[in-house]
């Protein structure tokens, strides 16, 4: 396929571009001078032969390296491969060690230099960017190139290595290695492209332009974490999200853990940065312990940079980030925020507009960070245009009179399709003047609001009014949202325009295109105009109306078959669905606050943000209380109550979901009694009322059979399987959780299956049918992992192995629990870790791993100790005494042993069969070595000491 490159009237060049790049050359300048000296002129007469000789044309010498342009896509693949068969065979150094060469090659439209001399475009900067993830000695081209290879080299081949994400966050780029026989290396890692470590960083909407001195300045500080909180401030527009999520891009490769963007601006509110944060991270809060502490948990040994981005929307919040610093010393953060924080180590930089005139040309193409980033945007509207020594002193004067502010240039280079240059220059000056009379706009804040001013003037009345609607939006929308708030006929179309004169952009979300307003500042613009319009309260009521029904639709496939779809639609529409529901809340809507009331509590439950839920329930409840609406009342009552008992506050959610029961029982609400008393079941059981449980959970099963709720029966059901295995009841909870399986099956909700089939293996193992135990377990595991439940891989997994190590398969065990170990610290589940820690220290017991053992149960016991309840201490408790035991030390073991069973006996609680065996079975083993009034006196000094002292004792012991 032969597409040969050609100029165009205009200047623009297709052109086949080679880039090559000397591997570690500065170092070897250092090390080897004069050797390495005649080896670069060796490589530099190479190179410029063999481009010369193919038809080639050196466009730079960058000193370690070449950018060379072809005509033909063969021409330019055949240099490349010559180049590094040639470099391959030169002698190595006096290390011992050869020059090793990057080649990449790549095509694109370059445009000529406003001198005359030269080219520069997008597919220089991309070409620069393959360079970089290119490993020493290995040659690359692009799909670019590759679909018009007629003929590779003789001997050469081609290796799809698939598409790849470079750090320049555009689009994918898909890449080929070349192999041939005669070049020095052949097999190479995985290339080191975004994808090489976990990260969050999205495509971004456009090119990253300038700013090489602040990326260069701002890596020097994060350096080794020698700065851990950097803040980067300046004033809306500046630029400062795109220049620090590039710089997290950049120094990726520094972060084993990968670097994250937690968005604040759509959040708005302080209390949520947690929430905001362990969302962008993917962490999920677990159990009653308080989330704060849980996301520091998760974060404590991470190697890891976060970008808390729009930080002035949360600025209260700030000491949040102290706490991170003091709890996780391997996490850096970076900021941007339009104030500094004034916190304690904050390294503060200051960002500046872009450098604009004549001293102020630093790129290669001759151009200032402001006249390209100027360009750029300018062809997105009108493709052919072209900066020239004709129209260079016009651009620079826009730019100056904009002070460089990267927001004005954008805004206003997407009008150069209906002005001319003079005549933009005339508007943006007009603009300024007419700015500069507003008093109470500062300084360094006019050129952007004079830019938005001038841009939203330029708009129809049409496209006005769609832009002042959008700005109900949060995290972005889809066209039918935005029909839904603003119905047009033509709305794709005026999107289409919105976006071509600066004010959306798009990204392809699902096969979708989902737009997006273009910054925080921009948005917060068109929301003062919707506030200043007449249309305010019906846009905001419309997009209130909207989520509300989708908070319906995706609360009820929660249930059931589309049960991973909603949680995907929720996870992306979430901030809108907050946004809707503080609409409502703040018109006192209690129809409309019912509606968010009855479901919401779904959704937080599904993906355990309790907390933030709970805050959510607590607005309700005033605003209900002082509309004295029951419907209201009641639906906040029993989303409150359900997600109390799952923080652990366990009397309080008993009175929320009593006084649920009393209102539907009332109302006649029968449904909605059932889900009050399974709930009622759980906190009762939690709280030592067994028997309470059973009744509480028998009534609710019957309502749910009388008015036809499957959903709720084969929750009722399950809950009366976990009730009937804690009082050995075996062969009824085989019964309830066959039942409730069957029904789940039947509603098609696959979380609830995997949990109910977790839940028959641990009943199959305490009843000692370890195979059954461990395929039904295996069944859950792989369910889990089909669907993506992380929290049911790890309880999975964790079970398994529990049930390896009854099996005496010690090492299946150990692999079992660590994959649940790496889960449970990922999503935060603080009481599945704890459980994770302790099998890992009776595992590495029965291996006779000592040191291994005392390790881990001292990580579960300092667990235990912040964690609530009776169960995380007595675990590790008993597993810390038979480590003492293997070790010979059955004193220390012995007090363990009688502080745990006097702890039940004082809680009233009833340790189950297992642990009740593992005491019996230990003690014995003391009296066979301790004498009977020893074991008298130390078990008298067990029986003053509290759990968390029994705890305190078994980690001193365990570090002597």
């Amino acid at each position: 396929m032969t597409d040969q490159g050609k100029s165009s009237p205009r200047g623009e060049r297709h052109s086949y571009i080679l880039f090559t790049d000397i591997y570690r050359s500065t170092s070897l300048w250092e090390q080897f001078p004069q050797e390495f000296k005649a080896m670069l002129e060796r490589h530099n007469t190479i190179v410029e032969t063999e481009v010369t000789a193919s038809g080639g044309e050196i466009m730079k010498n960058l000193g370690d390296g070449y950018i060379a342009v072809f005509e033909s896509a063969d021409e330019c693949v055949t240099c490349g491969v010559k180049i590094q068969k040639e470099i391959s065979a030169l002698p190595s150094l006096a290390d011992g060690k050869a020059m090793l060469l990057r080649i990449v090659a790549h095509a694109g439209s370059l445009h000529p230099l406003a001198t005359g001399r030269g080219y520069f475009g997008r597919p220089l900067n991309r070409v620069s960017r393959i360079c970089q993830i290119c490993h020493p000695g290995q040659m690359l081209i692009s799909d670019a190139v590759r679909v018009f290879v007629d003929e590779l080299p003789a001997g050469s081949s081609l290796l799809d290595l698939g598409e790849h994400r470079l750090r320049d966050l555009a689009e994918m780029e898909r890449l080929y290695q070349v192999n041939h026989p005669e070049f020095a290396l052949h097999d190479f890692a995985p290339l080191p492209t975004l994808g090489h470590h976990p990260n969050n960083l999205a495509v971004q909407p456009n090119e990253f332009i300038g700013r090489v001195r602040e990326l260069r300045e701002l890596k020097d500080m994060l350096a080794g974490g020698k700065h851990r909180v950097t803040t980067i401030a300046a004033p809306g527009g500046y630029g400062k999200s795109r220049l620090a999520t590039q710089l997290c891009a950049d120094t990726l490769d520094s972060y084993r853990h990968g670097a994250f963007v937690v968005p604040l601006a759509p959040v708005g509110d302080h209390t949520r940065i947690i929430s905001a944060a362990a969302a962008a991270l993917g962490f999920q809060f677990y159990g009653r312990g308080d989330p704060k502490q849980q996301f520091l948990d998760y974060l404590r040994e991470k190697q890891m940079l976060l970008l808390l981005d729009n930080f002035e929307h949360v600025i209260e919040g700030k000491s949040f980030l102290a706490e991170i610093l003091r709890h996780a010393p391997g996490v850096s953060i970076l900021v941007t925020s339009r104030e500094p924080l004034r916190l304690q180590g904050e390294k503060i930089y200051r960002l500046e507009p872009l450098l604009v005139g004549d001293g102020d040309k630093v790129r290669d193409d001759g151009l200032s960070d402001a006249v390209a980033l100027f360009v750029d945007r300018a062809t997105l509207v009108k493709h052919e245009f072209r900066i020239s020594a004709e129209n260079l002193d016009s651009v620079e004067e826009i730019c100056r009179r904009l002070e460089g502010v990267p927001l004005s240039i954008e805004l206003a280079a997407a009008w150069v399709d209906a002005f001319t240059l003079p005549e933009l220059l005339s508007e943006v000056e007009h603009q300024l003047e007419l700015t500069a009379r507003m008093g109470d706009i500062p300084e360094r804040h006019r050129s952007i609001r004079a830019s938005l001013d001038w841009s939203y003037g330029l708009l129809n009345d049409e496209q006005r009014e769609v832009l002042r609607a959008l700005a109900t939006f949060k995290g972005g929308f889809f066209l039918e949202a935005a029909n839904a708030v603003i119905p047009k006929r033509s709305l794709r179309r005026i999107l289409t325009e919105l976006s071509d004169k600066g004010w959306l952009f798009t990204r392809e979300i699902e096969a979708k295109t989902r737009f997006f307003i273009r910054d925080a500042a921009s948005r917060e613009y068109a929301l003062q105009k919707l506030r200043e319009s007449e249309d305010w309260e019906r846009a905001i009521l419309a997009h209130s109306r909207l989520f509300a029904s989708l908070l319906e639709n995706e609360a009820e496939r929660l249930q059931g078959r589309g049960q991973i779809q909603a949680l995907e639609v929720l996870g992306l529409e979430i901030e809108n669905v907050y946004e809707a529901l503080d609409t409502a809340l703040n018109r006192k809507n209690a129809k409309l606050i019912s509606r968010f009331a009855k479901d919401l509590v779904s959704y937080e439950d599904a993906v355990s943000r309790w907390q933030e839920g709970l805050d959510w329930y607590e607005r309700i409840a005033k605003t209900a209380e002082e509309l004295d609406n029951r419907t209201l009342t009641l639906h906040c009552l029993l989303g409150a109550g359900r997600l109390l008992w799952r923080v652990g506050r366990y009397e309080e959610a008993d009175r929320s979901l009593h006084q649920a029961k009393d209102i539907a029982e009332e109302d006649g609400e029968q449904k909605l009694k059932a889900t009050a008393l399974n709930n009622l079941g759980v906190v009762a059981w939690r709280l030592g009322s067994i028997e309470q449980s059973d009744d509480f959970l028998t009534e609710s099963l019957r309502i749910c059979r009388e008015v036809g709720d499957s959903f709720g029966m084969a929750s009722c059901l399950n809950n009366l399987g976990v009730c009937a295995r804690v009082q050995h009841r075996y062969d009824e909870a085989e019964k309830l959780f066959h039942e409730s399986l069957a029904a789940d099956r039947d509603i098609g909700n696959m979380h609830r299956v995997a949990l109910t089939l977790s839940n028959i293996g641990v009943l199959m193992y305490h009843r000692g049918f370890y195979e059954k135990a461990n395929a039904s377990l295996l069944e859950s595991w792989r369910i889990c992992h089909d669907t993506g439940y992380q929290y049911g891989i790890a309880l999975s997994a964790n079970n398994l192995g529990v049930v390896a190590q009854a099996s005496g398969d010690y090492e299946a065990a150990e692999k079992h629990h660590l994959e649940s170990l790496q889960i449970d610290r990922d999503i935060g589940n603080s009481y599945g870790l704890a459980a994770c820690l302790v099998n890992l220290g009776v595992v590495s017991t029965k291996k006779e791993c000592f040191a291994d053992a005392a390790e881990y149960l001292k990580d579960a016991l300092e667990l235990g100790k912040r964690l609530s309840g009776f169960q995380p201490g007595v675990e590790p408790l008993i597993a810390c005494a038979n480590l003492l035991l293997a070790a010979g030390k059955s004193e220390s073991a012995a007090v363990l042993l009688a502080g745990v069973r006097w702890q039940a006996e004082q809680a009233q609680i009833s340790l189950n069969q297992l642990e009740q065996n593992d005491i019996t079975e230990g003690w014995a083993k003391a009296e066979e070595s301790v004498a009977a009034d020893r074991l008298s006196e130390l078990k008298s000094r067990a029986e003053k000491m509290s759990l968390d002292e029994l705890m305190d004792f078994a980690l001193e012991t365990l570090e002597k």
